[in-house]
């Protein structure tokens, strides 16, 4: 994100034109993971893997022009120690990555793996598997979630990604770790942790609290607790984002200068977005 910012905020027509290419795939990419997993054929996973190379690629020539520019991403200036003073004594962060498994001969392998911090001590890498096999898992915990599946299927699906998310790195957790901080990648990011199954029918959040962040560098933020008192509620909600006041005054030139005010690229990463209604709520409603 930084990266993107201050390609968008250079003067120079490469950078511009890298990411307006980048929220066009980021668009395409988008557009297909919204669709039901039991829907995407073999081919629209291929064209999924395809742009999310493409992302990968572009990012990187970003990353490559920023430090051109003399720029340093923020996130570089936090330190390995910094994050270990934030995590509890009775506690691990476990950072997931997707990374690329070199295998020899100029042939790498998407895979999983897992670095385990904690207070104190040295951290722990610990290889979690073929991404194809824990995607696979993913993908099918989507489905299986969104739909109404037998019991014993739905249980059988979270042993499995316990097996293969969380079995190495419990068994390499401290007896005294009570809570656990969790920064997944990739597709990881689609499930509860929290509910994965033990092979005696224990969720994971019988062990341990479990937390969330995007990243480890989150526990430095400091919170501020909101003071608002007002509550907003979306009940089936209209996603017909083309139509919506906010595009319109965006096409009208809107001269309000207030912070709702949509910049021009903002509108275009959404304006070829379309979602689903609610049709559980509102056949809910119906009734």
């Amino acid at each position: 994100m930084e990266d993107r910012l201050l390609a968008e905020a250079s003067q120079g027509d490469e950078d511009q034109k890298l990411v307006e290419q980048l929220n066009l795939v980021k668009r395409q990419l988008g557009q297909l993971l919204l669709q039901p997993a039991q829907k995407l054929s073999a081919e629209a996973n291929q064209r999924i893997e395809a742009l999310e190379a493409e992302v990968e690629k572009i990012e990187s020539q970003l990353a490559q022009h920023v430090a051109g520019l003399g720029q340093a991403r923020h996130a570089l200036g936090v330190g390995l120690e910094q994050v270990q003073q934030t995590i509890p004594k009775d506690g691990a962060l476990i950072e997931y990555l997707r990374y690329s498994h070199y295998l020899g001969k100029g042939k790498f392998e998407p895979r999983y793996g897992a670095i385990v911090l904690f207070s104190k001590s040295a951290p722990l890498w610990i290889p979690l598997g073929k991404a194809s096999e824990i995607e696979h898992l993913v993908r099918r915990y989507g489905t299986l979630v969104r739909g109404s599946p037998e019991e014993h299927e739905l249980s059988a699906n979270l042993q499995a990604l316990y097996k293969a998310l969380w079995a190495p790195i419990g068994q390499a957790l401290p007896s005294q770790t009570k809570r656990i901080i969790i920064s997944p990648d990739g597709e990881l990011n689609f499930i509860s942790f929290a509910t994965l199954l033990t092979k005696d029918q224990q969720f994971l959040a019988q062990t341990y609290d479990v937390q969330y962040v995007a990243s480890g560098r989150d526990l430095l933020r400091e919170s501020t607790p909101s003071t608002t008192k007002e509550v907003v509620l979306f009940a089936n909600p209209d996603f017909k984002l083309g139509s919506t006041v906010l595009l319109a005054k965006a096409d009208n030139g809107s001269s309000d200068p207030g912070p709702k005010r949509m910049r021009g690229s903002e509108k275009r990463e959404i304006e070829d977005w379309s979602f689903e209604s609610l049709r559980a709520r509102r056949k809910k409603e119906m009734n």
